[in-house]
């Protein structure tokens, strides 16, 4: 028989199909990777660039917004001054002001020339001095920008009024801008007045100033324009010059995957390019790309235009870019982004050589393994008996297989064995008849007995692993744990005939098995036992004192004022805060109680065999501790309290969801009495039965607040001296959604909200509302208004008051904002740090109810207050009480003596009006003067005079 040939040999077919079903597993995978990659880089490309060139362009327009808000204020408010100016009084006043220079301009007189804080002027006029109408806008705008000025650049780098007659009147903190006019200096080829010109503007429309480069001040700028009309007749500009430096710098950039950030007029021109601008200051800011020749910002130009959208993300036309854009509000520019589609490609390329990597690590431990199965199971038995069976076709006698299995091939290998010692017999019947039958008796029997032997072990194998395996530890004498596995052995007829031992070193196992239920078990920032371990503990003793009598406590506390430290100091402050708390209470509890923490700042002691008595001393350890730990962070030491609560099975309670309902109520008890104590549950002072009442409440409140039922009356706080207006005071009151027009007076629904915490979402809505109307009224003075306790531990407030002031163009200090004097003194260091804030933005703080509360003097040295407002109790009667009398007049010379201007509420009569007027307060509020209303006559103009 010829030997079989590689390449018809089964074995090969066999490989190569396993090589051609791995070379389609991989090209499969690259081509299912490549579409979704590719789906996915088509979904978010357009997305993620469209949000960043947005955030950039609303980052960038704030200041231009906050710009035209500023120049159409002041453009109303000086038209409110001419119509309301006298003009003798002005002529009298541009002669006191202003006189003509040597060079023949009109100039600002030495004596009053102050860049810091008033405008500079020149003016080209007649040695007889200008006209009326000139000299009367000369003097308004002058006072005016003197007023403003200061509090407009910056951010402005400047304000100014032009003069048709050839002239200019600007503030910029301290530059004298007119300085350097000469007698040819001119300024009616400016833009700013071309622009202005009815001719060219007949809807007289606020516009902007193309980008320009000051020589001067050595920076970009761009101007924002008001014209002036004035009389029936144009007679100049108002406008403010913004630096648009940083924005041109920070608004053009390339990042490393090869994206170019560009900024574009709506006309086409270039104004922000990171390569190109040089060009563009050559060409004065206004660089057209149709000029420039590149085929890109061409496409981006194209795309944009085309879109017709203020924002969007697209390819290009030619769909060699992506295009992402976003109008810049205010001078109508584009932040644009441009991303070549060949960088995704190749981002895409490199993503799918990363999946072919990763496909092959994949697959080639699995192919390794499966040709080594078949090369085992399959290719050296097929050898084996295809050597053999050679042997036998050249008339050898091989060797046995003996193939020891129950599978095909080990059956086939048997049965080869079979015949070949058939061949082997007949061969040696041919040599000895006689001799060969004996033999061939003999080896029959010899093989048959063989065979059943073989048969018995296989079967008492089969059946001892059909039985169960009997587990014994033993620790040996290096640490190791080994386990014994015994097997009993029967032969063929069932008969016993020993023991198979297996012994298995299980050491490592069950160390992995002992840290895993560790894990499981324990918080991993302290050490301690978690919540998981704690349910399990608590009720295994509620199981226990089901089967005989006994008693436990648990107690629950967590950390007052924790939030602050996270969020001022950062977690890491926080964390070795929880585990140095963990370490000293560890040390405090008895022998036999457990300490979990469940969370946060949030821990629990369980006391097994523990009284009500011995509870109440270790509780009364545990806080007066943690008070006394401290906790080392910047510039200062800090220490934290606790609150803690106990609940005693089965005093208070007889399962374990009760125990915990309770010990938590316990706890909040102890917080609602001032922090850092302990409390017992009483069910006396369980707050579940007002809680519906409290829960009906809340509905209606969180009801008002999604629509739109709170509202906002106002009262007149005025000079107590002249009864001129100083501010208003902003009280809130909720429509009643059961019956509509009723209003709900504070008092009613306050303290529910305090409670609920929806306390907060109300401060907010009274600081967005109020401080919208001081935008819409810019002729109102100040809005005060009052802010609850809860919110003083809010960090973000400051920032939120702050946001909203920026938002609405409302200078701080027309926001005051109140705080009572019981509130403050409660929270000390919350009230303090919520007071500089808010006064570093600039906002007024008063001190509301002074004297209701703790009235010590002493706060006042923390609290930094403007204005203390003395509490009506102290008012209602002071013509008849003495007491109040001299009280009060200590509150006022206190204050005036500490420069804090008073307040005196619930006046209600004249004579009390009178004798506050003697002790010198310094303001009133009362029904005496005016009751609070939704449409208070001081939000209309002009501002008026109480009488009397």
């Amino acid at each position: 028989m010829p030997p079989t040939r590689r390449s018809d040999s089964i074995l090969r077919r066999l490989s190569l199909t396993i090589w051609g079903l791995f070379l389609a597993l991989i090209v499969l995978l690259l081509g299912l990777g490549y579409l979704a990659m590719r789906a996915a880089a088509d979904r978010l490309v357009p997305a993620i660039a469209d949000h960043t060139v947005s955030l950039r362009a609303a980052g960038s327009q704030a200041l231009f917004l906050q710009a035209e808000q500023s120049v159409h204020r002041l453009h109303e408010e000086l038209l409110r001054r001419l119509a309301m100016a006298d003009p003798q009084a002005a002529s009298a006043r541009f002669e006191h002001l202003f006189a003509r220079s040597p060079d023949g301009l009109w100039r600002l007189r030495p004596q009053w020339l102050d860049p810091e804080h008033a405008p500079t002027l020149y003016l080209h006029a007649p040695a007889t001095g200008p006209d009326d109408s000139t000299k009367l806008r000369a003097v308004v705008a002058y006072d005016l920008l003197r007023e403003q000025g200061p509090a407009l650049s910056p951010p402005f780098y400047s304000v100014y009024m032009d003069f048709v007659e050839d002239g200019l009147l600007v503030y910029s903190r301290g530059r004298n801008l007119a300085a350097s006019a000469t007698a040819s200096y001119t300024n009616r080829d400016y833009p700013t007045m071309r622009g202005s010109d009815p001719r060219r503007n007949p809807a007289r429309r606020l516009f902007w100033t193309p980008v320009y480069f000051d020589r001067e001040a050595n920076i970009w700028m761009a101007s924002v324009i008001q014209p002036l009309d004035w009389q029936g007749r144009w007679v100049g500009t108002v406008g403010h010059d913004l630096s648009v430096q940083t924005l041109l710098q920070q608004g053009a950039s390339q990042d490393q995957i090869g994206g170019l950030t560009v900024i574009l007029s709506g006309s086409g021109d270039l104004i922000a390019h990171p390569q190109l601008q040089r060009r563009i200051a050559h060409a004065q800011g206004q660089l057209a790309i149709a000029r420039l020749g590149d085929p890109d910002l061409a496409q981006a130009l194209a795309t944009v235009t085309a879109a017709g959208t203020e924002h969007g993300a697209r390819r290009s036309p030619d769909g060699r870019l992506w295009v992402a854009w976003a109008k810049i509000q205010g001078p109508g520019w584009y932040q644009v982004y441009l991303l070549p589609q060949a960088r995704i490609d190749r981002l895409l390329a490199l993503g799918l050589l990363a999946l072919l990597g990763i496909g092959i690590l994949a697959l080639l431990p699995a192919l390794w393994w499966l040709r080594r199965q078949i090369a085992r199971l399959i290719a050296q038995p097929l050898r084996r008996l295809t050597r053999a069976a050679d042997e036998v076709s050249e008339g050898l006698t091989p060797n046995p297989l003996a193939m020891s299995g129950d599978d095909e091939l080990s059956r086939l290998g048997q049965a080869f064995d079979e015949m070949v010692e058939e061949l082997s017999a007949q061969r040696a019947l041919q040599q000895a008849h006689a001799q060969a039958l004996q033999t061939e008796i003999d080896e029959r029997r010899d093989y048959m007995q063989r065979l059943q032997e073989e048969r018995t072990r296989l079967h008492t194998l089969l059946q001892a692993m059909r039985q169960g395996i009997v587990f014994v530890d033993a620790s040996h004498k290096d640490g190791r744990i080994i386990t014994h596995d015994a097997y009993p052995l029967q032969d063929a007829k069932g008969q016993h005939i020993g023991r198979l031992w297996v012994q298995e070193d299980v050491t490592h196992d069950r160390q992995v098995a002992e840290q895993l239920t560790r894990l499981a078990e324990q918080d991993p920032l302290t050490r301690l036992l978690n919540r998981r371990r704690f349910e399990e503990d608590l009720d295994a003793c509620c199981r226990e004192a089901e089967q005989r009598p006994t008693e436990f406590a648990l107690l629950f506390f967590d950390l007052d004022e924790f939030k602050y430290v996270n969020d001022t100091y950062g977690h890491r402050a926080g964390d070795a805060l929880l585990t140095r708390i963990a370490q000293q209470v560890q040390l405090l509890i008895r022998a036999g109680d457990r300490l979990y923490r469940l969370g946060g700042d949030e821990f629990a002691v369980l006391m097994p065999q523990a009284s009500v008595h011995e509870a109440t001393q270790l509780a009364d350890r545990l806080v007066r501790r943690i008070s006394q730990i401290p906790l080392e962070v910047p510039d200062q030491t800090l220490r934290l309290t606790a609150s803690l609560g106990i609940a005693h099975f089965p005093t208070h309670a007889t399962g374990a969801q009760d125990l915990v309902a309770h010990a938590d109520i316990a706890m909040y008890q102890a917080k609602h009495s001032g922090k850092n104590r302990w409390s017992i549950y009483r069910p006396d002072h369980d707050a579940s039965r007002a809680m519906a009442t409290r829960l009906g409440w809340n509905d209606r409140i969180a009801h008002a607040l999604e629509h739109d039922l709170l509202r906002l009356h106002f009262q007149g706080i005025y000079r107590a001296r002249d009864g001129h207006l100083e501010h208003l005071e902003a009280l809130l009151r909720m429509e009643d959604p059961a019956h509509p027009g009723v209003l709900i007076l504070p008092s009613e629904f306050i303290l529910h909200a305090e409670k609920s915490g929806k306390i907060l979402d109300i401060d907010r809505w009274v600081l967005r509302t109020a401080i919208a109307l001081l935008g819409r009224h810019p002729h109102l003075p100040a809005l005060a208004v009052n802010v609850s306790g809860r919110s003083l531990d809010d960090p973000d407030l400051p920032d939120f008051i702050v946001g909203q002031l920026k938002a609405r163009h409302v200078a701080p200090q027309r926001l005051l904002v109140e705080l009572t004097e019981t509130a403050a003194v409660s929270d000390m260091g919350d009230a303090a740090r919520f007071i500089a804030a808010l006064r570093r933005a600039g906002c007024l703080i008063c001190l509301d109810d002074f004297g209701a509360g703790f009235a010590s003097f002493a706060y006042l040295k923390h609290l930094r207050a403007d204005i203390l407002k003395i509490d009506g109790m102290f008012i209602r009667d002071l013509p008849q009480d003495l007491d109040n009398q001299v009280f009060v007049r200590t509150i006022i010379d206190v204050a005036r003596g500490m420069g804090i201007r008073t307040v005196a509420e619930f006046v209600e009569d004249g004579k009390t009006l009178l004798m506050l007027r003697e002790m010198g307060v310094d303001m009133v509020q009362g029904y005496h003067l005016d009751r609070p209303k939704a449409d208070h006559p001081a939000l209309h103009p002009p501002p008026f005079r109480l009488e009397g």
